[in-house]
């Protein structure tokens, strides 16, 4: 198994607009300088200031949250096992109790792992704006799609769960 390696740069932006000059500028804080990422950045309320956060994953088994100024969250950096090389990483409340859940997974090593951290932020799905890789589970990169997505989910696990729905 070869791993593949994406060199480019991942760009989340922090701007404003400016009526008084008609420009867009930066917001305070930004941009910020990262070293090792190595997962695309996700997007969405993870310290309950209704803001948007940006979390990345590092080469190396730390996850790093930002804040709309730039400021790494309370609670923040996450560490996966130190043998990581990189993970996925998901914006969700899998376990319904309206909380946020992070959750990451491996992305090169032969032994899978899924990591899951329950934030205790209340879960509000309008402000999820980048949840995932790709945005959706269909991965289909658009952020104002608005149709439904016609492709079931289907899990790529050897544990799949068809009956009991309140797991």
């Amino acid at each position: 198994d070869a791993a593949y390696t994406d060199y480019a740069y991942e760009l989340v932006t922090a701007v404003s607009y400016d009526k008084n000059t008609n420009k867009w500028v930066s917001l305070e804080g930004w941009p910020i300088k990262v070293e090792d990422v190595i997962s695309e950045p996700i997007i969405g309320d993870v310290n309950g200031d209704s803001y948007p956060d940006v979390l990345v994953s590092l080469s190396g088994n730390k996850i790093l949250a930002f804040d709309h100024k730039g400021d790494l969250i309370q609670g923040f950096p996450k560490y996966t096992d130190p043998e990581e090389s990189g993970v996925w990483l998901i914006l969700d409340d899998i376990d319904n109790d309206k909380d946020v859940d992070l959750i990451a997974s491996s992305r090169w090593r032969r032994e899978k792992k899924v990591y899951i951290w329950d934030l205790k932020t209340s879960y509000d799905k309008s402000t999820m704006d980048w949840p995932m890789y790709q945005h959706d589970p269909q991965h289909t990169g658009c952020y104002y799609c608005n149709a439904p997505h016609p492709i079931p989910i289907t899990p790529q696990s050897k544990v799949v769960n068809k009956e009991n729905q309140d797991i």
